[in-house]
Order: structure tokens, then C-alpha cells, then sequence
């Protein structure tokens, strides 16, 4: 009695023999998918009534600039924005920023946007690295109340 061999394969190998067998060429290629800087939109600092610091941290390859976008109701960032949407302020371009770098920017700094106390805006960094602009992720803050005014003491003396 004979006894039957039998051998293991690789996916690869098996899709060749096949191909193979019907007279096609098949080639496998790895697919590539063209992905921007990843960057980190970081928590807001030194929040009075009137400002607060933006802060975002730019990914693992230099970026050509940065920016931040702000709005006072939650946004969908897009990438490589060719306009803003409405009710989305931007601060200008604040230009290159190196790999791995934390930037800033005022929220006053948001062209047209009028900053008032006792507020919730939302934010998002971006970075535009190889061409194309990327955006963090989301998030927000409340600037704070007005300090109450003093207007009269009582008793006098």
C-alpha cells in the first residue's frame, strides 16, 4: 500500500499554482494608502473670560504649517479643508512646525470669532504635512465667568 504525501502551501503560493493552472499571471501587490501627520489636539490652557491657549502637538514628519479651527457648537474637521463651514472660525496659517512639536495659538487669534465669557468652544489642531492638511481630534472648554464687579460697600464706616 502506498502511502500519500501531502505538503502545506501558503495562501500566496496557492493563489500563484491556480493562476498558474488557468494561464493567468497573477502578481501580489501590498496596498498603500497615502496617510497625513498625525496630530494631537491638545486640552486648552490659561482659560480666562476673555482667552485661552490652543494647544496641539504635531505628528512624526515636519509640517509645511498649522492652524486651528474653533467654533462655539461641535464640528466635523475634514481633511485638507479647502473652506470653512459655517459658523468655523480659523486662526491664519502659523507656518512650519518640525516633527513631534507641541504648538499654540490664542483662541482671540480666530479670525472674526468674538470670544465671550461663560462660553463652550470647540477646537481642533491641524497640520499641513506633505501637501495636505490633517486635523486632531475635537475638543473643548468654557471660558470662564466675568469676575463680579465691586459696586458700592455697605457699611461705610
Amino acid at each position: 500500500m502506498k502511502q500519500l504525501r501531502m505538503r502545506a502551501f501558503s495562501a500566496a503560493t496557492a493563489l500563484a499554482l491556480l493562476a498558474g493552472s488557468a494561464g493567468a499571471l497573477l502578481t501580489m501587490t501590498p496596498l498603500v494608502f497615502a496617510v497625513g501627520p498625525v496630530v494631537t489636539t491638545d486640552a486648552a490652557t490659561g482659560i480666562t473670560s476673555s482667552n485661552a491657549t490652543l494647544n496641539g502637538t504635531n505628528g512624526d514628519a515636519d509640517a509645511t504649517g498649522h492652524s486651528f479651527w474653533v467654533s462655539t457648537s461641535t464640528f466635523t474637521p475634514t481633511v485638507d479643508p479647502v473652506s470653512l463651514p459655517s459658523g468655523v472660525y480659523s486662526t491664519a496659517d502659523l507656518g512650519p512646525v518640525t516633527a513631534s512639536t507641541t504648538f499654540s495659538a490664542n483662541l482671540s487669534d480666530a479670525v472674526g470669532l468674538t470670544v465671550t465669557a461663560s462660553t463652550t468652544y470647540y477646537f481642533t489642531a491641524y497640520s499641513n504635512g506633505g501637501g495636505s492638511w490633517t486635523p486632531g481630534s475635537v475638543l473643548n472648554f468654557t471660558t470662564l465667568p466675568n469676575a463680579p464687579a465691586v459696586t458700592g460697600v455697605n457699611p461705610t464706616t
